[in-house]
This record gives C-alpha cells, sequence and structure tokens, in this order.
C-alpha cells in the first residue's frame, strides 16, 4: 500500500481528528455542505438551515482563513439545501460571492464536488474570480478556473480570450472537477480524465469569487448563470501535487460517491 493510500484509510477509518484538507498545504478555502452548521440562511450568518429547502444566504469556511460566500439578496436568488449530505442547488439563477479578497496567486488548485445540469446558460461560471477594476473574461491576466464551455457537455478553465482544457461532463450526476494552474499551464481534469495542457502565465489578485454566475468590475449583478448543485468545494494557493490531489480525489469520491 502506497504512503497516499496508508494516509487515506487513517484518516477515512481512524475518525481521525485533523479531517485530510486541513493536512495539505496551501488549503486556501473549504466549504462543506456535509457540515450542515456551516449552512446559514441570512447573508449575516445568524440564522440556521434546518430544512431541506431552506435558502442558504451563508456558507462557512472550514479551512479557518473566515472566507465565506455570501447572498445578501431575496430568498429567490439564494441556492437551497437539499437535505443531509445532498448538497445545495442551484436553479439557474441563483448564485453566491465571496466578497473582499487581495490573495494574488500565482498558483491555484480548485476542486469542486459538483452536480451540473444541461440548463441554465452556456458559458456558465461554475467558480469564477475577477480582480478589482476588472471584467472575468477580458481583464489583463484573466482567469476563470472553472466554466461551461460552448455547450452543457463540456467544462474547463477560461483564459487567454478561450476555453482551455476542456473535458467531457455528464449531466446530471456527480462529478469530482479539479482545475490545477501551476502558474504556467492550466489542466482541467474530470473524474480522473484530463484535458489538454495550455500554457498560460498566472499572477492574479482577485477581488472576489463566485459561484454559478459571471462577475464584472462595475456591476455585481449576475449574467450567465448554471444550474447544477454544489456538494463540496475546495481552493488552493499552489499547484497540488500529483500525490496530494490523488489523496484529496480519493477522499472526495468515498466521501461523496462521484465514481
Amino acid at each position: 500500500m502506497s504512503q497516499t493510500a496508508k494516509r487515506l484509510t487513517t484518516l477515512l477509518r481512524s475518525g481521525a481528528a485533523t479531517p485530510l484538507p486541513l493536512t495539505i498545504s496551501g488549503l486556501w478555502g473549504w466549504w462543506d455542505t456535509s457540515d450542515t452548521s456551516t449552512l446559514k440562511q441570512d447573508s449575516a450568518g445568524t440564522t440556521a438551515v434546518t430544512a431541506t429547502s431552506d435558502p442558504v444566504g451563508y456558507w462557512v469556511d472550514k479551512s479557518g482563513n473566515s472566507r465565506a460566500f455570501i447572498q445578501s439578496g431575496a430568498s429567490t436568488i439564494k441556492p437551497t439545501y437539499q437535505g443531509a449530505n445532498a448538497g445545495i442547488s442551484f436553479d439557474g439563477g441563483d448564485y453566491l460571492t465571496l466578497y473582499s479578497q487581495s490573495t494574488t496567486f500565482t498558483a491555484q488548485t480548485v476542486v469542486a464536488a459538483v452536480k451540473l445540469e444541461a440548463a441554465g446558460n452556456i458559458g456558465a461560471r461554475v467558480f469564477n474570480q475577477v480582480s478589482a477594476g476588472g471584467s472575468d473574461y477580458n481583464a489583463t491576466g484573466h482567469y476563470i478556473p472553472i466554466r461551461r464551455a460552448s455547450s452543457f457537455t463540456s467544462v474547463g478553465g477560461y483564459a487567454g480570450g478561450g476555453d482551455r482544457s476542456l473535458v467531457t461532463n455528464a449531466n446530471g450526476v456527480k462529478s469530482l472537477i479539479v482545475a490545477r494552474h501551476s502558474g504556467t499551464a492550466i489542466v482541467n481534469r474530470i473524474n480522473g480524465v484530463d484535458g489538454s495542457s495550455y500554457s498560460h502565465t498566472l499572477n492574479y489578485t482577485p477581488e472576489r469569487m463566485r459561484l454559478f454566475s459571471n462577475l464584472t468590475s462595475v456591476n455585481d449583478n449576475p449574467g450567465e448563470t448554471g444550474a447544477g448543485t454544489y456538494y463540496e468545494l475546495l481552493v488552493f494557493s499552489t499547484a497540488l501535487s500529483t500525490t496530494d490531489r490523488g489523496a484529496l480525489e480519493t477522499y472526495l469520491n468515498a466521501k461523496w460517491s462521484v465514481y
């Protein structure tokens, strides 16, 4: 048994106090719908989510870095809780936003356990980010880690004015998406299958991040929204090693029964 497998087996079977994501260097943010204490109905984070179909206006960060996704608008644009271990659902008009960030990423890995639907808009952002004074798709050095591409059958990153490292996705079933930017190249991955590497330099400081909607510098309103369910999301300020990526994929696959 490899060291990675031994490490994962110990964590999964022993009920270790430290969850696997907290043991991996570079963890920037971690959001987990299986922990209902992290889901709140209001944007102030005071009213607990307790029942199926409750709106989610605040999603607490478990990394210890206090980076919460919020929605301060009406309940009609908030995702809804789907019940124990069933995630939070975005209906094609819902979105959550993480505000007031200042980290400069020279490498980045985004890991998302999601279920995507063939609904909403082609070009929908699954995980999006924008710098201050820019737009998500045309600012200098822009990089959208996870975006529905020119159809509902593929997912990739968006950089250099186009869709990059496209990978085929199936709709209506769970997927484990890894968007890895080494600082010089993008590789997106779904359920263990890699897209083609695309050369791109990352030196980007997102001011906001958003789930299932676009972002511009002059308008905080949504556009190019998508439909689907989020189960878990992790962001790293590093390009994960093959070992750490494999450990996370095994951990999340066992937790969410993805593939």
